[in-house]
């Protein structure tokens, strides 16, 4: 198989696309960090979280995992923190929309990132294999640019091409 440009082109398009996309969800991304409050959430008996804002509203938020509830464990998982009916959590909320909480790290975090540097290996992996299916290096060595390439060299481990015979030395 031979690589053409015209299938190296889309390929291109395709990784600035993805690139930006990274970006521009990373950066929504580092907004809601700046924004995020925390607070401290009572789990009440239907297992959802009720908190206070900073503005002093009570809202009632879902509790987002089912397995902290001590109902079954999805699988291949297993549930490693329990809650109960009056247990004290410390939460992360969005003030912009209280009833997107959620528990450790900003939300979101790694997709983003694995999405921008996703999108930059396959931009430069496309425009690089771009650059030599358009014949860029023969071109270069052509106007003296580049290094012209030597011919390998004969193997002459064996003796067959020096003349000189492979015999066995009496003794």
């Amino acid at each position: 198989m031979t690589l053409r440009v015209r299938h190296l082109i889309p390929l291109a398009v395709l990784g600035v696309v993805v690139t930006f996309l990274g970006s521009a969800w990373l950066s929504d991304v580092g907004d809601l960090r700046e924004r995020t409050r925390s607070a401290v959430a009572t789990i009440s008996a239907d297992g959802s979280l009720v908190f206070t804002t900073a503005q002093g509203d009570v809202v009632a938020a879902r509790l987002g995992d089912n397995c902290k509830q001590r109902v079954s464990a999805p699988p291949g998982r297993r549930c490693e923190v329990y809650f109960e009916a009056g247990d004290e959590v410390v939460l992360h909320y969005d003030p912009a929309d209280p009833q997107h909480v959620w528990h450790g790290a900003t939300p979101g975090g790694f997709g983003p990132t694995l999405t921008l540097y996703a999108g930059i290996i396959v931009l430069t992996s496309s425009l690089t294999l771009l650059w030599w299916a358009a014949g860029m290096p023969d071109r270069l060595r052509a106007l003296k640019l580049l290094p012209a390439v030597r011919p390998a060299r004969k193997d002459l481990s064996d003796g067959a091409d020096s003349g000189i015979a492979n015999e066995p030395t009496a003794r």
